[in-house]
């Protein structure tokens, strides 16, 4: 089941969101192809396609990661990270009279300059006056609110830590293509309802429907794939996945695949 309600929400999201985008990976024109030689029917072509390009675009999204700089993205981090918490301390630490400076130099920049120097009177408030540019208005903010920020930036970067690699499994070889052939099997399992059988002849080309269909569907998105690469890998979407029988149960679906392959 799914974990919580955030995750199901974010899920719809990335859904509406994909029904609302247009296609670039599996492009009507290369859905009506597939849909001719794999015999499937017209009105469903729209849905093949939906679930075909969120694997596309998953496969892409994990070749991108894998190309980042991660020493530098980790060095960077660990950087964000001890001057947040720096600066927090710095902020915790400060006497009500250097906080009433900060904010008489705040509230002297908001009006562009002008000197107040019996603002001063008002040293107990831990604010500060803040404004973008001098072309924009002011906003005052607790310095209370500053620190949660800081704390908040911090910890993000403590949480990304672990993140900052080139997959989510640390297979970027794999992991892309894994989340492809799942949607194959997805398209082939659940919206046509066709059993996922997977054959091979002893020289690696595809024998079975649902083979032909892994190799097509994963040339689309690379045509440098190997059948050994695809074989291995539909294999293992076949033995992990789950299949869904209607659009509610997505989320389930999605959070049970995500378990498999951590």
């Amino acid at each position: 089941m799914v974990e919580n309600e955030a995750q199901a929400e974010f899920l719809k999201s990335h859904i509406e969101s994909a029904l609302s985008s247009p296609r670039t990976v599996f492009t009507p024109e290369i859905m009506d192809q597939i849909g001719l030689d794999f015999g499937i029917l017209a009105e469903v072509r729209d849905v093949v396609a939906l679930v075909l390009e969120f694997g596309g675009r998953e496969y892409a999204s994990e070749a991108q990661r894998a190309a980042l700089d991660f020493e530098r993205i980790q060095k960077e981090l660990r950087a964000l990270d001890k001057a947040a918490k720096s600066i927090a301390c710095a902020l915790q630490n400060i006497s009500s009279q250097t906080q009433s400076i900060l904010h008489e130099a705040g509230v002297g920049r908001s009006l562009k300059g002008l000197d107040l120097p019996r603002v001063s009177g008002l040293r107990d408030a831990p604010l500060l006056y803040y404004s973008a540019s001098p072309d924009q208005e002011a906003l005052c903010i607790p310095l209370s609110d500053v620190q949660a920020l800081l704390a908040a930036l911090g910890q993000c970067a403590i949480d990304a830590r672990p993140a900052a690699r080139a997959s989510r499994n640390g297979r970027p070889d794999q992991q892309g293509l894994w989340d492809l052939l799942n949607a194959g099997f997805q398209v082939w399992a659940s919206v046509l309802g066709r059993p996922f059988k997977l054959d091979w002849a002893s020289n690696g080309d595809p024998i079975t429907d649902a083979a032909q269909f892994s190799v097509r569907i994963a040339r689309v998105v690379e045509p440098s794939l190997t059948l050994q690469q695809i074989a291995t890998a539909s294999r293992k979407v076949r033995e992990k996945g789950m299949s869904f029988s209607n659009l509610e149960e997505v989320p389930q679906v999605a959070e049970h695949y995500r378990k498999q392959f951590e």
